[in-house]
């Protein structure tokens, strides 16, 4: 029988693969379909990973839903561009209007652990006056949250996370120091830097989830440059090696290749459980209370697709905003001209 991540679900039979040691498993608790859940969390990346962890060690019985694979980064990624695909969510999804995305390759991630497995490590905190941006900078969206509640969950996550960091970041307020040290630049890094300072520009370290010391069952990052395919030496800090371990250590159970497709909900409008996809056949799990973490294309289309007769609209949408002003992760640059060669 293959063994492959892709061919079946790992995460069955009480037992879930152990992500630090090459064909190694952990136990996990496994929870029966007819019994109602106190939560299904549908989506174990950036949002789901962590409220999996925290509602299982708070006590709940918990189950984690993810519609891509389960790895082993030490046998299942390579430095090698061939094996990319396996973590890009390549099916077709529409995302239309008047500004359509283009989705695909590496601007969606499938995996237990979500887009996590394979971004880029950069972790930088939104500046205050981007939490205010259309009444402040004449673009965008007001968020409803004040930046300084948004600083202690910042402040948690890069804890969890081990963030590398520079010791004094330069823009927007005093921030507590990165647990650890800033990540070594490399030769382009250090002759940018010279660039921008040539420029007057101000620079720093990037703050990075990787480990720049090796810390427990992860080894320091080896440059190895393919940071958006799967860390293979795990020394990337992504939900699959932080989050995940904590919440099957804490009772949690994570349902890999698992597509939820419908939120079943009573006449009340209370979620009672979800419909998901997995080895050819559909299922379906009772829950309690429905936590929907799936991205920013999966969890309007799963609410969407939820509609009742008496939530015509899909689930959540009495705004009639579901679906619409769509922003997915953005991409900033600067680009400049060298009088020495940029490798």
């Amino acid at each position: 029988m293959s063994d492959s991540p892709l061919s079946a679900p790992r995460a069955t039979d009480g037992r879930a693969p152990d992500v630090f040691h090459a064909g190694g498993w952990v136990p996990m608790k496994q929870f029966a379909e007819h019994d109602a859940v106190d939560f299904v969390v549908i989506g174990t990346g950036a949002g789901g990973g962590p409220l999996i962890a925290r509602l299982a060690e708070m006590g709940y019985s918990v189950i984690g839903f993810d519609a891509g694979a389960y790895f082993r980064p030490l046998e299942d990624f390579a430095s090698d561009e061939t094996s990319q695909s396996q973590l890009f969510w390549t099916d077709e999804r529409l995302v239309d209007g008047a500004n359509p995305l283009k989705m695909g390759s590496n601007n969606s991630g499938k995996a237990v652990g979500g887009s996590t497995v394979h971004f880029a490590m950069v972790s930088l905190r939104f500046r205050p006056e981007w939490f205010k941006s259309r009444s402040k900078l004449g673009y965008g969206a007001d968020w409803p949250l004040d930046w300084r509640e948004m600083w202690q969950y910042y402040s948690r996550a890069e804890r969890d996370l081990a963030i590398a960091g520079p010791v004094s970041y330069p823009w927007g307020p005093r921030r507590p120091r990165y647990p650890y040290r800033a990540h070594e630049i490399n030769g382009a890094a250090a002759l940018l830097a010279r660039g921008a300072e040539a420029m007057g520009y101000r620079w720093t370290e990037t703050p990075l989830a990787t480990v720049s010391a090796p810390r427990g069952n992860s080894p320091s990052c080896v440059y190895r440059g393919f940071c958006r395919v799967g860390c293979s030496t795990n020394a990337k800090q992504s939900q699959l090696v932080t989050y995940i371990p904590r919440a099957l250590k804490a009772g949690a159970e994570i349902r890999d290749l698992a597509m939820v497709g419908r939120i079943e909900v009573d006449v009340e409008g209370r979620a009672t459980g979800v419909h998901y996809h997995r080895n050819g056949h559909w299922h379906f799990q009772r829950a309690k209370n429905v936590i929907v973490a799936g991205y920013a294309i999966e969890t309007p289309r799963l609410l969407l697709s939820s509609a009742t007769d008496r939530f015509r609209d899909g689930l959540a949408n009495s705004s009639g905003l579901v679906g619409r002003y769509l922003m997915t992760q953005s991409n900033q640059a600067a680009y400049g001209v060298m009088d020495d060669m940029v490798r």
